[in-house]
């Protein structure tokens, strides 16, 4: 009996061990669960709240407020969207034309004229004389254009040119242009027109045609001068040199120079010069010169 009771009491014993631990096993089982059951439902909530700050900041960049509901729908938005781009489109559709426009009011083509002849860069015309010819510069060649045509032909008759201290904007204070004084008339031989009083006065207007507009200037002087080289005996950067230059001109008085003493010219103004020979030899130049009225 008590061997049996022995027994009895050992198997109880591990009965109720094996009864607990299998406790414990379940208790944690359950308790990994519910873990995971927690944490799949706190990244849920997570990932929700994400998208509302996600939606609000957009909204709030927009300059929406998010608590008030959203009366737009895709394609509304896709609507003002396209709006705005057919509204993008028409302002450069109109800003090209403008500019077809006015490179269609000028009497010539300047950028046309280019393709076959690249140094072309301007064209000048005086009502009145026959000066109505391109404007050529060549690069590194000051007298490239003294006996060539703006093809590049020789001809003793050469071109309207301006040299490498000139921009070819028209933009610096004084800007030269030179041309033979052909006998016939050609080139600048007609300034000499200009030695006449009454035809000084009743043509006054001279304009520079560029690829994209027109510069119209007023002629205030035509005088006979000495033969210095203007761009290189001046420094029209500084505004002494300028008005020095222009009260030089401004007090010729003879016989073949005619001047408009009722003109003032500022030191912002821009003055373009012509330069031509004259038939009392190679010490003298004629030079007729105009105050641009347009920027």
């Amino acid at each position: 009996m008590n061997k049996k009771n022995k027994y009895a009491g050992k198997w109880f014993i591990i009965g109720i061990a094996a009864f607990v631990m299998a406790g414990i096993c379940i208790c944690f089982v359950v308790d990994r669960e519910m873990q995971k059951l927690a944490a799949a439902k706190l990244y849920e909530q997570a990932a929700a709240s994400e998208h509302v700050i996600g939606e609000d900041e957009s909204e709030s960049r927009s300059g929406k407020d998010p608590n008030q509901p959203d009366t737009g729908d895709k394609s509304s938005r896709e609507k003002s969207t396209d709006q705005l781009t057919d509204r993008s489109k028409k302002q450069k559709d109109q800003e090209k034309s403008q500019q077809t426009d006015l490179s269609a009011d000028l009497p010539v083509n300047i950028a046309e004229i280019q393709k076959e002849m690249p140094d072309v860069y301007g064209w000048i015309e005086i009502p009145g004389t026959k000066v109505n010819y391109p404007v050529v510069q060549r690069e590194d060649d000051n007298l490239y254009y003294l006996d060539r045509t703006p093809e590049g032909s020789s001809n003793i008759e050469g071109s309207i040119f301006s040299e490498d201290y000139n921009r070819r904007d028209f933009t610096d204070p004084v800007t030269v242009l030179y041309g033979h004084n052909m006998k016939n008339g050609d080139m600048f031989g007609e300034l000499h027109l200009y030695e006449d009083k009454s035809f000084f006065d009743a043509n006054r207007d001279l304009y520079i045609y560029l690829k994209d507009r027109k510069l119209t200037y007023r002629i205030f002087a035509a005088v006979l001068f000495d033969n210095r080289h203007i761009m290189q005996s001046y420094d029209f950067s500084g505004e002494d040199s300028f008005l020095s230059f222009i009260r030089e001109i401004m007090s010729i008085r003879n016989m073949r120079s005619n001047v408009d003493g009722d003109i003032s010219i500022l030191p912002t103004d821009k003055i373009l010069t012509l330069s031509t020979c004259h038939g009392m030899g190679s010490d003298y130049r004629y030079l007729v010169l105009g105050v641009l009225q347009n920027n």
